[in-house]
């Protein structure tokens, strides 16, 4: 009986080169984040592609911050991964089936501009027709201004931030309840969330005067 072609040239069959292929583990590929973007908030989501059914861990700065497993199609996805202010380095890691770790992914370095904390002790003095709404200073240095919001709406819609920490609404209806709230902002642009809101209503006849 003939031996196959394959045996007697030496080289491995289809069904070898497949297990091969399935023994291999592939190196991940981070699809998200994009490498260069910019975040606000400490906790983020990588996403991927890799081998199906790979247990898939993934660093920050060379540090573990958890793993995943693959699906079927090889995508992978890890929410809540921690980054730190400035620059961070993220890569991955696949460990296949049979135990084989894949090389370690091409990194992708993404920053992190923490939010500056929102402004405290909102008050609203109510006139006739007007509020003079006021806050606390923020602590945070780089802080470079505020907005204000009246029923969720900005109102100093201009480029320019307010620097004061008080703010004069005029034109309002006497009897009419009007919440407000105030962000700070830094110098990167980074808005922090709203502050706690402050409810007031103008009256008819009430004197007012800005701090």
């Amino acid at each position: 009986m003939s031996k196959p072609v394959n045996a007697v040239l030496g080289t491995p069959d289809s069904a070898q080169i497949q297990i091969r292929r399935q023994i291999h583990s592939t190196a991940p590929v981070i699809t998200v984040p994009a490498d260069g973007a910019a975040f606000t908030d400490s906790e983020i989501t990588v996403r991927g592609n890799t081998g199906p059914g790979a247990s898939v861990e993934i660093f920050v700065n060379n540090i573990s911050q958890g793993t995943t497993l693959s699906s079927g199609s090889g995508y992978f996805s890890l929410s809540r991964v921690r980054i730190s202010e400035g620059e961070n380095v993220i890569s991955a890691v696949a460990t296949n089936a049979y135990g084989l770790t894949s090389p370690v992914s091409a990194s992708v370095t993404v920053s992190l501009d923490l939010r500056p904390q929102p402004p405290g002790g909102l008050s609203a003095v109510p006139g006739d027709t007007v509020a003079v709404i006021n806050w606390n200073p923020s602590a945070e240095s780089d802080v470079k201004g505020y907005r204000i919001y009246r029923d969720g709406q900005r109102l100093n819609i201009s480029s320019l931030l307010t620097q004061a920490t008080f703010f004069t609404d005029t034109c309002l209806t006497n009897g009419r309840t009007y919440a407000y709230t105030v962000t700070a902002v830094d110098r990167n642009e980074s808005e922090s969330l709203k502050s706690d809101s402050v409810k007031t209503m103008p009256v008819a006849g009430a004197e007012w005067a800005t701090p």
